[in-house]
């Protein structure tokens, strides 16, 4: 969590394993950091409502950029969203 605190800029990519080209699917995005605000443990805990108990602190990534990729509508399929200034 430091790390997050110290520089809020981050990256991921969430993907199905495939080894088949044509079945490739995924999104990678980038954006900002943050501890959760009320709205997201609210959120959360409506999904989830047992982890209240943990007494979790939560956090959110504020997007920026999204690509996703999407091979089973054709190969190289990609659509892309970013964030307005």
């Amino acid at each position: 969590m430091n790390n997050a605190v110290k520089n809020p800029y981050v990256a991921g990519t969430v993907a199905l394993e495939t080894k088949t080209v044509g079945k490739i699917q995924g999104i990678q995005f980038s954006g900002v950091m943050a501890k959760a605000e009320p709205k997201g443990y609210e959120l959360y805990f409506g999904a989830f409502p047992y982890a209240r108990i943990m007494n979790p602190i939560l956090w959110e990534i504020r997007l920026d950029e999204v690509k996703m990729t999407d091979n089973t509508l054709g190969f190289g399929k990609k659509v892309t969203w970013k964030r307005e200034l």
